[in-house]
């Protein structure tokens, strides 16, 4: 009888929040300190989704599993082989690999078999804060040290060294390298517009916390993650403004929002963006990255992959410029460097299965723009594939797509 009552005690939490829910939340949290405990968390989920999947009886559990994650842990599998044939990546990497993915494997597993209204709300609040103490933070940074100054009239959005000003100071907020930083801030904001598009009406607390979204990306000086969040912002300014006017209406708010939106543009790629077609600046270094790749494929061992983190011999064996980077600045490309064209098909199918999956396997206008849109798009630009950030978003955007409830959010 004890024992029942501390199994019953180990999987749930105050009644409809269970454990294994606290430690997600407490994931989401940990990813944004400048100190790696993330892994604590994630390691629970997964010691505490493995018993409740136990608990429900694993060959029923078996049954329950959809063709993404078999595709997911095909993937995950062909990966550690390879790599570990070729011997390429530091086991540090190699562990991060596994952690995130099985992470996502487990935690899908046990929230796509039950109702999880109370983690989906408690979740939205946690994007919350996590979205006001970035702010806090870049505050933090900017004011004492006058960085405002520094930013807005000393070049600092023009100039890509100086767009590092911030990492050289102490914050307990936020990664050390800005860019990681500035992107995982992007997908989690991006999470707040998803969940704000399922509402008719929005208070204006909510729009608020839009304001600081904007000011975190412009101040943490990032092109990738400023890019990534104007895409998802601006389908959801006008997909907000199209709910309220009337069709006549809707022919003139086009014209004159596509005019203002023209020149906004202009200006943003002019004096924020301002991309510069030599090796200072980091999108044309990742041209090179990418002429690089197709140009010289097949010299690798392109239909098995080189294994993990092979991106840094590759790039320093054959680009014509090089500055030590470990990545291909390209998801697609990095997992066909690494684990080969069979590794990339496993790769994308797991991917496009699991964003279709998020969305309750519908097609969702809102969904496409607002949430794979702009992944994709930081796909393009920067990521592993593999990141702690990236199975968390595709976790929470599961959940927010759960929501039935259309009454205003205050």
């Amino acid at each position: 009888m004890n024992i029942d009552i501390f199994r019953e005690a180990f999987i749930r939490f105050k009644g409809k929040l269970q454990i294994i829910d606290v430690l997600f939340i407490f994931s989401l949290f940990s990813i944004f300190l400048n100190i790696p405990i993330y892994p604590i968390f994630f390691t629970s989920v997964i010691i505490v989704g493995i018993y409740s999947l136990y608990k429900d009886g694993f060959r029923k559990s078996l049954k329950e599993v959809k063709l993404n994650q078999w595709l997911l842990a095909s993937f995950l599998l062909w990966a550690v082989v390879i790599t570990l044939i070729r011997f390429t990546a530091y086991p540090s990497i190699l562990i991060k690999l596994i952690l995130n993915l099985v992470f996502l494997l487990i935690f899908s597993l046990v929230i796509q078999k039950r109702n999880n209204g109370s983690l989906r709300r408690i979740v939205v609040k946690s994007i919350r804060y996590i979205i006001i103490l970035n702010f806090i933070q870049l505050l933090w940074i900017y004011i004492p040290n006058n960085l405002f100054y520094e930013v807005l009239f000393n070049g600092g959005f023009e100039n890509s060294i100086t767009r590092y000003v911030i990492s050289e100071y102490s914050h307990i907020i936020g990664i050390s390298n800005k860019n990681i930083w500035a992107v995982k801030l992007a997908l989690f904001q991006i999470l707040y517009l998803y969940d704000l598009s399922y509402h008719e009406k929005v208070g204006k607390s909510n729009y608020i916390l839009v304001f600081i979204s904007i000011f975190n990306m412009l101040f943490l000086l990032s092109r990738t993650a400023q890019v990534v969040y104007i895409l998802a912002l601006v389908y959801f300014v006008f997909e907000r403004v199209n709910r309220v006017i009337t069709k006549k209406i809707k022919i003139v708010f086009y014209t004159i929002g596509g005019v203002i939106l023209l020149g906004i543009g202009y200006i943003f790629v002019d004096k924020i963006l301002n991309i510069k077609l030599d090796v200072t600046d980091g999108g044309y270094v990742r041209l090179i990255y990418w002429q690089t790749f197709f140009e010289n494929i097949t010299n690798t061992h392109f239909l098995t992959g080189n294994g993990l983190l092979s991106a840094r011999a590759f790039l320093e064996a054959y680009s014509p410029y090089y500055i030590g980077e470990s990545n291909m600045h390209n998801v697609f490309l990095n997992t066909w460097l690494d684990f080969g064209l069979i590794g990339l098909i496993l790769y994308t199918g797991f991917l496009g299965g699991t964003l279709y999956w998020t969305n309750q396997f519908r097609i969702n206008i809102n969904f496409i723009f607002i949430i794979v849109v702009p992944l994709l798009f930081s796909f393009m630009l920067q990521y592993l594939g593999y990141d702690n950030d990236i199975v968390l978003y595709i976790l929470c955007a599961y959940l927010i797509s759960q929501i039935n409830n259309k009454a205003e959010v205050s």
